[in-house]
């Protein structure tokens, strides 16, 4: 049990550390909806249990992270941040024209 709980601190930490680094960049989609604004696809690398938690409620693109960071590279950009890789993945996104998966 003790493991089981350590796990599950361990990746609340994780979330909360990922919220707090990258709140500025995060869309709202909860109070788009509410206030009826639309709600248009995300993108994102392939990440562990956070693109589980989004794939059922919101159309994403899932982006292979070898090929954003080559898209990055042809960009110039060096820098490897969640603000950077985020601007990066929507250049990407719209230079590509990548048509998102329908909610599961």
């Amino acid at each position: 049990m003790r493991e089981a709980t350590a796990r599950v601190q361990a990746r609340c930490r994780e979330l909360y550390s990922y919220l707090a680094n990258n709140m500025d960049n995060l869309t709202n989609f909860g109070w788009r909806h509410r206030n009826g604004l639309p709600i248009s696809s995300s993108r994102a690398e392939g990440c562990a249990a956070f693109e589980r938690q989004f794939a059922h409620a919101y159309p994403l693109v899932k982006v292979n992270p070898l090929q954003a960071r080559r898209f990055a590279q042809s960009k110039g950009t060096r820098a490897k941040t969640d603000a950077v890789d985020a601007r990066m993945l929507a250049q990407m996104g719209a230079a590509l024209d990548l048509a998102p998966q329908q909610p599961l």
